[in-house]
């Protein structure tokens, strides 16, 4: 169950999945929208996908530490000389530090009165706790984490708990989104290669909506498509 000091699994738990009881709060209020409702991918969304990353990179500015700050608060690290492939930015491990409360706020709409990262060393995630609660009265959160395992195995165990695993094609980069057996999403999936991803969920539905989360989704598929 997801609460508002959310418990972050080990990795040999987060290689199965989220967890078995990931969205139950979720599953009691809010839309149970059908991800294939918004599975159409359309000239649009590549279109903006294009102007989105022309913008913040015409008004982006380089930090001291080789760091690049987008207009929208996003932080761009480049690729190090430990890295395979020097021509991506990369997803890192402080997603907080990369994924800023600015710009969460700016993609959700909604206003975060704290930004917390795991307290693990071992766990890479941002929660990002918003001004108001859920509707049961706990803190409401947008939770976003990162984790070094193979992207198959993962649908695999999302599949033994019961979820349906979709590709939603309105996403602009490798993604599977999780769904529960009442149609409710659990959890969204960014592929950055095949033994890392991002995972993007939150307390309930009473935060974000199932078309909210995939519309949240679709925007960061798009700042972080060419991300590995």
């Amino acid at each position: 169950m997801m609460t508002g000091s959310r418990v972050i699994w080990l990795a040999a738990v987060a290689s199965i999945a989220l967890g078995a009881c990931g969205q139950s709060g979720a599953s009691s209020g809010g839309s149970s929208t059908s991800t294939a409702v918004h599975s159409v991918a359309t000239q649009t969304d590549v279109s903006a996908r294009a102007s989105a990353t022309s913008a913040s990179s015409a008004t982006s500015a380089t930090n001291a530490d080789g760091t690049v700050t987008d207009s929208d608060g996003f932080v761009r690290f480049p690729g190090e000389p430990t890295r395979p492939d020097q021509e991506h930015y990369y997803v890192i491990e402080d997603i907080c530090g990369q994924f800023t409360k600015p710009f969460m706020e700016q993609l959700s709409g909604k206003t975060f009165k704290s930004v917390e990262p795991a307290t693990s060393s071992t766990t890479y995630a941002c929660t990002y706790y918003t001004a108001t609660e859920a509707a049961d009265g706990r803190d409401a959160f947008i939770l976003l984490v990162l984790d070094y395992l193979n992207a198959e195995r993962q649908k695999a165990g999302q599949q033994v708990l019961g979820r349906t695993v979709s590709t939603n094609a309105s996403i602009p980069m490798d993604n599977f989104v999780a769904t529960q057996e009442n149609g409710t999403i659990n959890s969204i999936f960014f592929v950055l290669g095949p033994d890392k991803f991002l995972s993007l969920d939150r307390s309930s539905t009473s935060v974000l909506s199932d078309a909210d989360l995939l519309a949240l989704a679709v925007k960061l598929g798009t700042k972080i498509g060419d991300f590995k």
